[in-house]
């Protein structure tokens, strides 16, 4: 992981442990707790006893309230909170989660009820995995609470992306990590063949199936789709595809933040490089993914009812978050700074920054992808129902679906999938990843492992174009 990710931990365990220290530090006994805010002797103390910093308004308030100064900080652990729920597990390494629950106790009410609602938002918005409350203490040389990442490289030269994507805490020893909590190959290698063909995912309504890291559909966001929603079946990765997304596939909340502050018009518009061909900047990209991703759970083998009803609920709730650990929402003011792109693309009255109406009235996707989704017995059972269900087929909007595999060889399943698509009513195409390009920086165990890209769409009688080149 590049040197982004720590700064941005090491900048959340800054601010958490001034928090802590405002709130007197945590080390002392529960009713000393506060006390160092009453008569100034706390590290807020302005030297007159008020208890607060040296602005006349933090004077005003102190006076109002003899222990202001503790409530503020409070609300600024609610609010860092909020934003960003690492914030919660570096709280937890700055001794900041006792401090709250000792806070609780206060004999003020109004400190007591505003420790409680920190303490509620903090047991809600803690990262998955990570302890809560965190006793453990921080000693030099280990990681702590901080997150595992990964960084994909998945742009093009002259149109570059790369994804800092959070993986989710686990205890499952050593480098073992679940199913979706791995960089597939396969995953990087479609996010890297979407890159290079713009025009398969621009203005697309697109779904990713067995989503995982989720970086073919951020990828897709990035290069132009109109919406995405990214899909797995475990609850814990959908969560943080939520908090990914939310980050525009950055390392930080800072670049969230900044990213469109160190733009200037120029920069937002679609330029071209010396050899003609159409980049746009990388702040463009990751508010695109900000914007235009939600995320969901979706069990192929399960929804009796079809998978787009029992979806469209669950977009429709996921839509409908509010407060507590809602990370993947978008900072003030992305909505009203719109692109050219925008202007074209808006055509359902949506905004970026706001949910999109094409999420809430969700409809049969235009694009679906899939990266490694077939690699047990009977799960291509599972994508072709998707395909089925999901996949748009409409005489003007046929559908089409880029699924990526490896080749049966290497994985249980892969090879019942062909015959499922015939019979099912689907034409496809299959080609061989052969590119060098497509796996520069894979491990070398994977460099052996055939993969094949499926492009897929539903039969149809009334002509037009055929499949797209897949060639890589």
């Amino acid at each position: 992981v590049d040197d982004a990710a720590d700064l941005a931990w090491d900048a959340l365990v800054t601010k958490a442990r001034t928090l802590v220290q405002r709130l007197g530090g945590g080390a002392r006994a529960p009713s000393d707790v506060g006390r160092s805010f009453v008569g100034g002797v706390g590290p807020e103390a302005d030297g007159n006893g008020n208890g607060c910093g040296d602005g006349d308004d933090e004077r005003t308030s102190c006076e109002s309230h003899p222990f202001q100064a503790l409530i503020d900080a409070l609300a600024q652990i609610t609010q860092h909170a909020n934003e960003d729920e690492e914030f919660v597990a570096a709280l937890g390494e700055t001794n900041g989660h006792d401090v709250l629950m000792r806070l609780v106790l206060h004999p003020d009410e109004n400190v007591a009820e505003t420790a409680a609602d920190a303490l509620q938002v903090c047991a809600d918005a803690n990262p998955p995995g990570s302890p809560f409350p965190n006793r453990t203490r921080f000693q030099f040389g280990s990681r702590g609470s901080r997150p595992s990442r990964t960084v994909l490289h998945v742009g093009k030269r002259g149109d570059p992306l790369d994804l800092n994507l959070r993986r989710v805490r686990e205890n499952l020893g050593g480098e073992k990590k679940s199913i979706p909590n791995i960089a597939w190959h396969a995953g990087v290698v479609l996010s890297r063949w979407v890159a290079r063909r713009p025009e398969i995912v621009c203005g697309k309504d697109v779904l990713e199936i067995g989503a995982g890291l989720g970086s073919p559909g951020f990828t897709a966001a990035a290069f132009g789709a109109k919406s995405v929603l990214v899909t797995d079946v475990c609850g814990t990765a959908v969560r943080n595809l939520r908090y990914n997304a939310g980050r525009g596939g950055a390392a930080s909340s800072a670049s969230r933040n900044e990213d469109f502050d160190a733009c200037n018009t120029k920069e937002l518009h679609e330029s071209k490089d010396t050899k003609g061909t159409t980049s746009t900047s990388l702040h463009e990209k990751r508010r695109r993914i900000r914007t235009r991703c939600v995320a969901a759970t979706l069990d192929w083998n399960e929804e009796e009812d079809g998978l787009l009803v029992g979806l469209r609920a669950r977009v429709q709730q996921e839509l409908g978050r509010g407060g507590g650990h809602k990370t993947s929402h978008t900072r003030p003011g992305d909505a009203s700074k719109k692109t050219d792109a925008d202007e074209h693309e808006e055509t359902d009255g949506s905004e970026p920054g706001k949910e999109s109406n094409r999420h809430r009235n969700l409809r049969k996707f235009n694009l679906l992808l899939g990266a490694d989704v077939i690699h047990e017995e009977g799960m291509a059972q599972g994508v072709v129902r998707c395909l089925t269900e999901l996949l748009c087929n409409l005489s003007d909007k046929n559908g089409l679906a880029v699924i990526l595999n490896p080749a049966p060889e290497h994985r249980a399943g892969a090879g019942a999938f062909p015959g499922l698509l015939a019979q099912n009513g689907f034409e496809f195409s299959r080609t061989s990843i052969t590119s060098s390009l497509l796996r520069v920086g894979m491990e070398e165990e994977t460099e052996d492992i055939k993969l094949q890209v499926f492009v897929i769409r539903h039969k149809r009688d009334w002509g037009g174009e055929g499949l797209p080149d897949t060639k890589d």
